[in-house]
Protein backbone atom coordinates (compact mmCIF):
# COMPACT_ATOMS: atom_id res chain seq x y z
CA UNK A 1 0.00 0.00 0.00
CA UNK A 2 1.09 3.49 -0.65
CA UNK A 3 -0.03 6.78 0.33
CA UNK A 4 -1.87 8.95 -3.03
CA UNK A 5 -1.99 12.16 -3.61
CA UNK A 6 -2.56 14.61 -6.47
CA UNK A 7 -1.21 17.94 -7.53
CA UNK A 8 -3.80 21.04 -7.18
CA UNK A 9 -2.72 24.25 -8.16
CA UNK A 10 -1.57 27.03 -5.36
CA UNK A 11 -4.37 29.14 -4.45
CA UNK A 12 -1.49 31.23 -2.91
CA UNK A 13 -0.52 32.55 -6.17
CA UNK A 14 -0.47 32.32 -9.34
CA UNK A 15 2.99 31.65 -9.59
CA UNK A 16 3.25 29.22 -6.55
CA UNK A 17 3.07 26.05 -8.69
CA UNK A 18 0.96 23.46 -7.49
CA UNK A 19 0.62 21.47 -4.10
CA UNK A 20 -0.25 17.83 -3.23
CA UNK A 21 -2.91 17.01 -1.37
CA UNK A 22 -3.19 13.53 -0.41
CA UNK A 23 -6.15 11.12 -1.08
CA UNK A 24 -8.05 9.34 1.64
CA UNK A 25 -8.30 5.95 1.28
CA UNK A 26 -10.94 5.70 4.03
CA UNK A 27 -10.83 5.90 8.33
CA UNK A 28 -9.47 2.64 10.22
CA UNK A 29 -11.61 2.08 13.43
CA UNK A 30 -10.47 0.80 16.82
CA UNK A 31 -11.85 -2.56 15.64
CA UNK A 32 -9.14 -2.29 12.68
CA UNK A 33 -6.46 -1.42 14.41
CA UNK A 34 -6.87 -4.81 17.11
CA UNK A 35 -7.73 -6.99 14.29
CA UNK A 36 -4.20 -6.01 12.64
CA UNK A 37 -2.73 -6.38 15.96
CA UNK A 38 -3.92 -9.97 16.04
CA UNK A 39 -2.81 -10.67 12.84
CA UNK A 40 0.54 -9.89 13.44
CA UNK A 41 0.67 -12.40 16.48
CA UNK A 42 0.11 -10.30 19.36
CA UNK A 43 -0.05 -12.42 22.47
CA UNK A 44 -2.81 -10.32 24.03
CA UNK A 45 -6.22 -11.39 23.33
CA UNK A 46 -8.68 -9.39 21.93
CA UNK A 47 -9.99 -8.68 25.19
CA UNK A 48 -6.86 -7.49 26.38
CA UNK A 49 -6.49 -5.27 23.57
CA UNK A 50 -9.75 -3.56 24.17
CA UNK A 51 -8.82 -3.27 27.51
CA UNK A 52 -6.09 -1.52 26.92
CA UNK A 53 -7.39 1.00 24.43
CA UNK A 54 -10.62 1.80 26.80
CA UNK A 55 -8.05 2.11 29.44
CA UNK A 56 -5.39 4.16 28.08
CA UNK A 57 -7.45 7.63 26.67
CA UNK A 58 -8.18 8.17 30.15
CA UNK A 59 -4.81 7.32 31.56
CA UNK A 60 -3.42 9.91 29.60
CA UNK A 61 -5.49 12.12 30.59
CA UNK A 62 -4.85 12.00 34.28
CA UNK A 63 -1.29 12.51 33.63
CA UNK A 64 -1.85 15.41 31.61
CA UNK A 65 -4.14 16.95 34.25
CA UNK A 66 -0.99 16.72 36.68
CA UNK A 67 0.19 19.36 34.48
CA UNK A 68 2.72 16.88 32.46
CA UNK A 69 3.01 16.07 28.83
CA UNK A 70 3.14 12.47 27.65
CA UNK A 71 5.01 11.13 25.33
CA UNK A 72 4.65 7.78 24.34
CA UNK A 73 6.98 8.15 21.22
CA UNK A 74 4.25 7.97 18.35
CA UNK A 75 2.05 11.26 20.27
CA UNK A 76 2.76 14.04 22.14
CA UNK A 77 -0.05 14.78 24.14
CA UNK A 78 -0.41 18.02 26.23
CA UNK A 79 -2.54 21.32 27.05
CA UNK A 80 -2.73 24.70 26.73
CA UNK A 81 -5.25 27.37 27.92
CA UNK A 82 -7.21 29.76 25.39
CA UNK A 83 -8.27 33.09 26.33
CA UNK A 84 -7.25 36.36 26.93
CA UNK A 85 -6.62 37.93 30.56
CA UNK A 86 -7.06 41.67 31.61
CA UNK A 87 -3.90 41.58 33.61
CA UNK A 88 -1.62 39.74 35.19
CA UNK A 89 -3.60 38.97 38.27
CA UNK A 90 -6.98 37.70 36.25
CA UNK A 91 -8.02 34.32 38.02
CA UNK A 92 -8.76 31.35 35.46
CA UNK A 93 -12.65 31.94 34.52
CA UNK A 94 -14.62 28.70 32.34
CA UNK A 95 -16.66 30.93 31.12
CA UNK A 96 -14.05 32.77 29.35
CA UNK A 97 -11.12 30.59 29.74
CA UNK A 98 -10.65 27.35 28.33
CA UNK A 99 -8.52 24.13 28.35
CA UNK A 100 -7.38 22.63 25.51
CA UNK A 101 -5.81 19.33 24.45
CA UNK A 102 -2.75 19.72 22.11
CA UNK A 103 -1.78 16.61 20.17
CA UNK A 104 1.89 16.51 17.85
CA UNK A 105 3.14 13.33 16.23
CA UNK A 106 6.22 11.46 17.73
CA UNK A 107 9.51 11.18 16.37
CA UNK A 108 8.76 7.30 16.33
CA UNK A 109 5.90 7.52 14.44
CA UNK A 110 7.82 10.53 11.69
CA UNK A 111 10.94 7.88 11.43
CA UNK A 112 8.40 5.02 10.23
CA UNK A 113 6.42 6.97 7.71
CA UNK A 114 9.60 8.02 6.42
CA UNK A 115 11.76 4.84 6.44
CA UNK A 116 8.61 2.70 5.08
CA UNK A 117 6.03 4.98 3.37
CA UNK A 118 5.66 5.01 -0.39
CA UNK A 119 3.85 7.73 -2.43
CA UNK A 120 1.97 7.74 -5.69
CA UNK A 121 0.25 10.23 -7.34
CA UNK A 122 -3.31 9.70 -9.32
CA UNK A 123 -5.07 11.77 -11.41
CA UNK A 124 -6.97 14.80 -9.36
CA UNK A 125 -10.23 14.27 -9.16
CA UNK A 126 -13.04 16.61 -10.48
CA UNK A 127 -14.37 18.09 -7.53
CA UNK A 128 -18.05 18.62 -7.05
CA UNK A 129 -20.74 19.54 -5.01
CA UNK A 130 -22.02 16.75 -2.82
CA UNK A 131 -25.32 16.89 -0.79
CA UNK A 132 -25.61 14.48 1.59
CA UNK A 133 -29.38 15.50 3.12
CA UNK A 134 -32.32 17.58 1.99
CA UNK A 135 -34.35 18.41 5.20
CA UNK A 136 -37.58 19.53 5.46
CA UNK A 137 -37.72 22.39 7.74
CA UNK A 138 -41.41 21.91 8.03
CA UNK A 139 -41.40 18.33 8.34
CA UNK A 140 -37.94 17.70 9.80
CA UNK A 141 -37.77 14.93 7.61
CA UNK A 142 -34.28 13.94 5.92
CA UNK A 143 -33.90 13.03 2.71
CA UNK A 144 -37.56 12.36 1.88
CA UNK A 145 -39.95 15.07 0.79
CA UNK A 146 -40.02 19.16 0.82
CA UNK A 147 -42.55 21.62 1.59
CA UNK A 148 -43.65 23.77 -1.35
CA UNK A 149 -43.09 27.52 -0.51
CA UNK A 150 -41.02 26.58 2.67
CA UNK A 151 -37.51 26.25 3.62
CA UNK A 152 -35.30 23.36 2.78
CA UNK A 153 -31.68 23.00 4.14
CA UNK A 154 -29.15 20.79 1.86
CA UNK A 155 -26.47 19.91 3.65
CA UNK A 156 -22.78 18.61 2.15
CA UNK A 157 -19.72 19.26 0.94
CA UNK A 158 -18.58 22.43 -1.57
CA UNK A 159 -22.24 22.96 -1.81
CA UNK A 160 -21.66 27.17 -2.20
CA UNK A 161 -22.66 28.96 -5.75
CA UNK A 162 -22.48 32.59 -6.62
CA UNK A 163 -26.19 33.67 -6.69
CA UNK A 164 -26.26 36.17 -9.16
CA UNK A 165 -25.36 33.37 -11.88
CA UNK A 166 -28.52 32.45 -13.34
CA UNK A 167 -27.17 28.81 -13.75
CA UNK A 168 -25.80 28.17 -10.57
CA UNK A 169 -28.19 27.95 -7.89
CA UNK A 170 -30.41 24.70 -6.26
CA UNK A 171 -32.65 23.49 -8.97
CA UNK A 172 -35.71 21.41 -8.81
CA UNK A 173 -36.60 19.00 -11.37
CA UNK A 174 -39.86 16.36 -12.38
CA UNK A 175 -38.86 13.84 -14.77
CA UNK A 176 -37.96 15.53 -17.56
CA UNK A 177 -39.75 19.30 -16.98
CA UNK A 178 -37.38 21.67 -16.85
CA UNK A 179 -35.53 22.96 -13.80
CA UNK A 180 -36.98 25.31 -10.90
CA UNK A 181 -34.76 27.10 -9.63
CA UNK A 182 -34.93 28.67 -5.51
CA UNK A 183 -34.91 32.39 -5.89
CA UNK A 184 -34.74 32.58 -2.28
CA UNK A 185 -31.61 32.08 -0.66
CA UNK A 186 -31.54 32.05 2.64
CA UNK A 187 -27.84 30.29 3.83
CA UNK A 188 -25.52 30.00 0.72
CA UNK A 189 -22.52 28.19 2.54
CA UNK A 190 -19.63 25.38 1.20
CA UNK A 191 -21.46 22.83 3.79
CA UNK A 192 -25.19 24.31 4.37
CA UNK A 193 -27.75 25.73 1.79
CA UNK A 194 -31.21 27.22 2.97
CA UNK A 195 -33.18 28.03 0.24
CA UNK A 196 -37.18 28.33 -0.01
CA UNK A 197 -38.57 25.75 -2.31
CA UNK A 198 -40.84 26.85 -5.35
CA UNK A 199 -44.27 27.52 -4.48
CA UNK A 200 -46.85 25.63 -6.28
CA UNK A 201 -45.32 22.58 -7.37
CA UNK A 202 -46.96 19.14 -6.42
CA UNK A 203 -46.53 15.43 -6.88
CA UNK A 204 -43.86 12.93 -5.85
CA UNK A 205 -40.33 12.13 -7.42
CA UNK A 206 -38.90 15.48 -7.34
CA UNK A 207 -35.15 15.75 -8.18
CA UNK A 208 -33.16 18.16 -6.16
CA UNK A 209 -29.84 19.48 -7.58
CA UNK A 210 -27.12 22.29 -6.63
CA UNK A 211 -24.96 23.69 -9.59
CA UNK A 212 -22.13 25.66 -9.22
CA UNK A 213 -18.67 26.13 -10.12
CA UNK A 214 -15.53 25.36 -8.84
CA UNK A 215 -12.72 28.03 -7.76
CA UNK A 216 -11.84 29.93 -10.79
CA UNK A 217 -13.22 27.47 -13.18
CA UNK A 218 -15.51 27.81 -15.87
CA UNK A 219 -17.05 24.31 -15.88
CA UNK A 220 -20.81 24.07 -15.07
CA UNK A 221 -20.74 21.19 -11.93
CA UNK A 222 -23.97 19.02 -10.63
CA UNK A 223 -24.93 17.47 -7.58
CA UNK A 224 -27.50 15.41 -7.17
CA UNK A 225 -30.23 14.45 -3.97
CA UNK A 226 -29.41 10.76 -2.78
CA UNK A 227 -33.42 10.26 -3.85
CA UNK A 228 -36.18 11.87 -5.12
CA UNK A 229 -38.47 13.66 -3.30
CA UNK A 230 -42.13 13.87 -2.61
CA UNK A 231 -43.87 17.11 -2.15
CA UNK A 232 -45.34 17.17 1.26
Amino acid sequence: MSITYALRESKISPDSGYTAQTVTQGTATEDDLIARLLKRGSTLTEADLRAVFALLPSVIADVVAEGRTVNTGFANYGVSITGSFASPDTAFDPSRHQVVARLQPGQKLAKLLADQTRVERVAAARPEPRIQAVTDATTQTVNQRFTAGAPVRLSGTGLKFDAKAADEGVFFQKGTAAAVRATVVVRNMPGEIIVVAPAGVTGPDWRVEVRNRHHKGTDLRAGVAPSLLDVA
